[in-house]
């Protein structure tokens, strides 16, 4: 009998370094840059196209408010019995309270006060939203005190900027905006125009701005 001779086969060694994955092909620059989001664009004052107001605009709001805080010394004065300046220290100090609560609140809630609506302008911060009360403070308080020490130079370079700013807008970061259709010399304009005997219902709609309310009641009556 042959025998058969078997050959032995080697065994592949296994080397000790890891086998290398196939990676997959590297993406080029331009499609990393397509997949990537568009990073958020800063909102400025400027990019909103907002019309900033005027000197006389702001003149006449200010007006306005100082006319209505006089009303209300004098209602208060006349209430307590003391009319005119006291140089008492506690009366002094709710004073100044007053005034700096009529000018802070509603500039931060509201972004403008009555005579600021009367004379259709209104505060915003850089991004163009309502001021907040965090900002109302430092521009009505800090702002205005600096500008008035100051030999009123802070107020009068709303004249000389080209965006409108005085030294409390500057110091808060806000601007006075124009509103359209809100307040604005037209809304006493519309209240002192000139009638129209002919036409009543139409002076009524000039005055106040609106279309005249249907009396139905007194119809059905008369009817």
């Amino acid at each position: 009998m042959t025998t058969s001779r078997r050959r032995h086969r080697s065994r592949p060694v296994h080397s000790e370094e890891p086998e290398q994955s196939v990676s997959e092909p590297a993406q080029s620059e331009a499609q990393v840059e397509a997949h990537r989001e568009p990073e958020p664009k800063s909102v400025t004052i400027e990019s909103l196209g907002l019309e900033f107001a005027g000197p006389l605009r702001r003149i006449y709001a200010f007006a306005v408010d100082i006319g209505l805080l006089l009303m209300l010394k004098f209602i208060i004065d006349s209430a307590s019995g003391q009319i005119g300046f006291n140089l008492d220290p506690r009366r002094s100090i709710f004073e100044v309270a007053i005034f700096l609560a009529y000018f802070i609140l509603p500039t931060g809630l509201f972004g403008r006060t009555i005579g600021k609506w009367v004379a259709g302008v209104l505060v915003v911060d850089e991004e163009g939203n309502k001021p907040g009360v965090a900002l109302a403070i430092p521009r009505e308080a800090v702002g205005r005190f600096v500008s008035v020490i100051t030999f009123g130079i802070g107020l009068i370079w709303v004249i000389f900027d080209e965006k409108g700013q005085g030294w409390h807008d500057k110091i808060a970061g806000t601007y006075v905006i124009i509103v359209p259709n809100s307040g604005e010399p037209g809304l006493l304009a519309r209240m002192f125009a000139p009638q129209d005997e002919k036409n009543p219902a139409q002076n009524r709609q000039q005055r106040v701005g609106r279309p005249p309310r249907r009396r139905r009641r007194r119809n059905r009556r008369r009817s």
